[in-house]
């Protein structure tokens, strides 16, 4: 900032040294030469009424003069306001006594040469002999030629016209709005002072100067107009985008200059900042700034953050400055100055641009690639990549917003509930979705309760190429809003998982296990009609939704879940091996030969034992019709691992989740048993193969009919190879051939896989797998339903100390 005064209405007189008699003085105050343009160096002259062929003479802080035109006079201030701090200008006529008129280029007692280094000391400045005003040159300088003027022109060249100097003139001040101190090769101070020290041309006539002052003229008043609409904002001495603009409209389209523009996606990486770039909104040119002071390891502070202007400077005040304004008339940010580049601070350590929401978008990939990313290595990648200190919380935070970017907002996702399940039921045929809520009287729209989801394949596959085994579980959520996930699971024909339906609900109790048993057993057919047979761990209300639902339906226990309620009151580890090999009998006469050891060992496990019927824990009891002589549930429990991480997130993240695994899961099988040969798959296959290696020992003899009497170390068995029959009730309850049938098989000259139950060949395992779940497309095509949005379920504080921050 500097100020300036004016002397003028006045007249000069001779020695000493244009001494300025009479006239007003006119002081301009707190000028900031980076932002004052010629337009507005004129319309302070225009402003004292000063015409265009007037003398101004300059005194400078050394006591020196010079004296030039007005126009000229706009030229030098322009390029010399940058290196005084205060400069006296008088407006005046000169004395016809002094020896200004004759002045011939040497310096005289009346006028002395400008003691500025930008002009030529030799070249005196004074009245021109042309009736311009412009001073002459001396003798012995050879004439300079107008800046704009083409060199390869004489001076008698006609082909100078003020249209060519209208453009150049009008795309310098356009350089010098953008670029501030430095000024582009079509304007700069040396050009500015050479055109003053040289005079304009001397062959340009006074009308062609006239329609160039004219010019700048009526510029200025389009500034002035600017100015008085409020596109301008005085106490902030910048230079407005419309004023830019109005000088660009002023020339020809063609004759525009191109800046770069700014590229989010390939730039905001490493933004290279340079004035005259062009950002395609506020928030990207925010942001931009923001990754550049990082990068740069300085901290930004906003002097003005307008949707429209911004203006950021470095927090310690260094001097470096930066500003930008919308684009001509469009929403797009330019950066119209840059100061103080290269920055020299310390490099800062702490960040306040580097935010919790900053870190989250910078590292969404490496978060969504391992969402168990520890803080702790988390921090120390922030430290190495971009030497910042951020707190422990501050990366908690950004991992929280990660998440909640990646996963949505579980808000909106329950909103949407009603339209995910339409999707699923058109993109998958013969699917089952549905969403359950509940009407709260405090509250308008409903909210969400329980959802059930079973896909078409899955259905189709389970009820053409499974056992009738479906294992039931339930499993906690980990998201915010808690609740639980139940799910059907069947095996297939390799003795693997297979899941069949799942739901989410508000807890396990009765209610929820009834609605998801009645949803499952209505699409899959009744247990009574299908000889279904169900195993579970004995769950809340599920042993009573049993008694309601399905009376006399075969219902197993889990073992091992008995067990670990058995081991709570009897800890002896003889009495465990008790009730696993009497869990494992297939004959009734093995079951009872163990309870009766268990009653030997301790009467009141046994009596505990006794109270559960056998028909629920025990092979001997099993129905051969299920083919499975399972007696744990780790199927379901498999389940639950295998969908470990999709439980951590909102619902509609983790049913996504679930039907990728699930079809990725169909399309692996696929590739799978496309590569086996033979009849059966390849667990059963091994199976047998063992099961073969031991029927050596044994003694098989034919009776007759496929009447064969076994014998060995353990007894004699009879096996009925027409029936598929074994005394011992392994083949009877598996459906693959026990050890003595082997024998048989073997001694008959026929192949054990040729005799086993058709649930394990490869032409089930194809018809269980056959069916595609097909993709759900983006949530934008989703179906959209009607209905009140379905609000989340409230927040339940769980009893006790939270597991989890």
């Amino acid at each position: 900032m500097f100020s300036f005064e004016v002397h003028y209405g006045g007249h000069f007189v001779k020695n000493p040294g244009l001494t300025y008699v009479g006239g007003d003085i006119k002081h301009f105050n707190d000028i900031d030469p980076d932002y004052m343009s010629r337009f507005e160096i004129w319309g302070l002259l225009k402003g004292l009424n000063v015409p265009i062929n007037t003398q101004i003479c300059f005194k400078m802080p050394d006591d020196e003069f010079a004296l030039l035109n007005s126009e000229a006079a706009v030229m030098y201030m322009f390029g010399m306001f940058r290196d005084e701090p205060y400069i006296h200008i008088y407006v005046g006529e000169v004395n016809d006594n002094g020896d200004v008129e004759n002045n011939n280029g040497n310096q005289q007692d009346g006028v002395e040469a400008v003691g500025n280094s930008n002009i030529n000391a030799n070249q005196g400045v004074g009245t021109g002999n042309d009736g311009l005003g412009v001073g002459g040159v001396n003798d012995n300088v050879e004439p300079e030629v107008d800046h704009d003027v083409n060199e390869s022109e004489t001076e008698s060249d006609d082909s100078y016209t003020p249209e060519s100097e209208q453009s150049s003139e009008y795309d310098s001040d356009f350089d010098y709005f953008l670029d501030g101190d430095t000024l582009s090769d079509n304007c700069d101070i040396g050009d500015d002072t050479t055109e003053v020290t040289s005079g304009l041309d001397s062959n340009i006539n006074l009308g062609q100067y006239q329609q160039y002052a004219e010019l700048i003229s009526g510029d200025y008043r389009a500034f002035v107009e600017a100015r008085k609409e409020g596109k301008f904002v005085e106490h902030e001495n910048i230079v407005d985008a419309e004023v830019l603009e109005t000088a660009i409209q002023s020339s020809d389209d063609e004759n525009r200059e191109q800046f770069p523009e700014f590229n989010e996606e390939r730039d905001m990486v490493d933004p290279k900042i340079v004035v005259g770039l062009i950002f395609p909104t506020t928030h990207v040119f925010r942001k931009a700034i923001r990754m550049y002071s990082i990068l740069k390891g300085f901290e930004l502070k906003f002097q003005k953050n307008d949707s429209n202007k911004i203006i950021a400077i470095c927090n310690r005040e260094c001097g470096w400055r930066i500003y930008a304004s919308y684009y001509r008339k469009t929403k797009a940010m330019q950066l119209k100055s840059l100061k103080g580049t290269p920055h020299r601070c310390p490099w800062s350590y702490k960040n306040v641009s580097a935010n919790s929401r900053w870190l989250a978008e910078h590292f969404k990939k490496e978060l969504a690639d391992d969402p168990d990313w520890k803080l702790k290595g988390f921090r120390k990648t922030i430290k190495r990549k971009f030497k910042l200190r951020v707190s422990r919380w501050k990366v908690y935070r950004a991992k929280k917003h990660a998440q909640s970017e990646m996963f949505g907002d579980h808000k909106k996702q329950y909103a949407r509930l009603r339209d995910y399940c339409a999707t699923i039921m058109l993109k998958n045929p013969g699917s089952a979705a549905y969403v359950m809520t509940e009407v709260v009287p405090a509250s308008v729209n409903p909210i969400f309760q329980r959802m059930f989801v079973m896909f078409g394949a899955q259905k189709d596959g389970f009820i053409s190429g499974c056992r009738p085994v479906i294992g039931l579980d339930a499993c906690h959520l980990k998201g915010r809003l808690g609740g639980h996930l139940m799910h059907a699971v069947g095996r297939d024909g390799n003795n693997q998982m297979y899941p069949i339906a799942m739901a989410c609900v508000e807890s396990e109790c009765k209610e929820s296990w009834h609605w998801f048993l009645e949803l499952l057993t209505t699409h899959i057919g009744s247990p009574v009609d299908m000889n279904w047979v169900f195993i579970s761990d004995r769950q809340k209300g599920l042993v009573e939704t049993f008694d309601v639902l399905f009376p006399g339906v075969e219902h197993r226990f889990c073992v091992r879940h008995m067990y670990a309620n058995f081991k709570l009151r009897f800890k002896d580890k003889a009495l465990r091996d008790i009730i696993w090999a009497a869990a494992r009998a297939y004959e009734t006469d093995g079951w009872s030969q163990k309870m009766r050891e268990l009653q030997v060992a301790n009467r009141e496990a046994y009596d505990w034992l006794s109270a559960i019927p056998a028909n629920l824990w025990s092979r001997c009891m099993f129905n051969p019709r299920s083919k499975c002589d399972l007696l744990s549930n780790n199927v379901s429990e498999s389940f639950n691992q295998y969908i470990k991480e999709a439980r951590e997130e909102p619902i509609l993240s983790m049913f996504e989740a679930i039907r990728r695994l699930i079809m990725c899961r169909y399309q692996k099988k696929r590739e799978f048993i496309s590569k086996v040969k033979g009849k059966i798959c390849p667990r059963i296959h091994d199976k047998v193969e063992e099961i073969k290696a031991r029927a050596m020992e044994y003694e098989a003899v034919q009776a007759g009919q496929g009447i064969w009497e076994i014998t060995g170390y353990a007894g004699h068995k009879v096996v009925n190879l027409n029936a598929r029959t074994c005394t011992c009730r392994e083949w009877d309850i598996t459906g693959v051939p026990c050890v003595h049938a082997c024998a048989a098989i073997i001694d008959s000259d026929q192949e054990p896989a040729d005799l086993i139950h058709p649930y394990y060949s490869i032409e089930y395992y194809c018809r269980a797998y056959k069916g595609m779940v097909v993709p759900i497309p983006e949530e934008a095509l989703w179906v959209q339903t009607s209905g009140l949005p379905i609000q989340p379920p409230k927040l339940r504080r769980r009893p006790g100390r939270p597991r989890k921050l």
